[in-house]
């Protein structure tokens, strides 16, 4: 089954993926293409700045500003932890957490724009082959064909 789309996004980073979204809302046919798996092999938008930079990045520095922040400012407002340690793997899980929650959120608004909207943006798409007429993608709902 091959579908035509006005606009076919490549990339579901921070501006990909929110350009999928807002050509739907014009009334325009649109597919968000990105090839990004987590670590657990489950497909996620938000390109390396939700899944593996930024977003993580800054979780991770809470909770070590927090660790940090036990050991050298709470005593002075009269917080005493005498020995506080840190759960490496808890940090990690937390960030996980965060991340998934975030992907899930996106996912969900993509999903909601292409069933409210007469474009349809869509989740996971790869791109299997390309000439100079046109990308074929295969994803969810088959094939899509763009010309240029």
């Amino acid at each position: 089954m091959a579908s035509e789309y006005d606009v076919i996004v490549i990339g579901g980073g921070p501006a990909g993926y929110p350009a999928a979204i807002r050509a739907a809302q014009n009334g325009l046919k649109s597919a968000c293409i990105d090839e990004w798996k987590n670590r657990d092999g489950s497909n996620a938008f938000g390109g390396t700045c939700l899944n593996a930079g930024c977003i993580p990045s800054k979780a991770l520095l809470e909770s070590s500003e927090l660790y940090h922040r036990a050991h050298t400012e709470f005593a002075s407002h009269g917080i005493r932890i005498e020995h506080a340690t840190m759960d490496v793997a808890r940090m990690q899980t937390r960030k996980g957490t965060i991340v998934k929650q975030l992907t899930g959120g996106i996912a969900a608004l993509v999903e909601t724009i292409g069933e409210h909207q007469r474009g349809r943006p869509v989740g996971r798409v790869r791109p299997k082959r390309r000439d100079e007429s046109r990308l074929v993608v295969h994803g969810r709902i088959g094939p899509v064909r763009a010309h240029s």
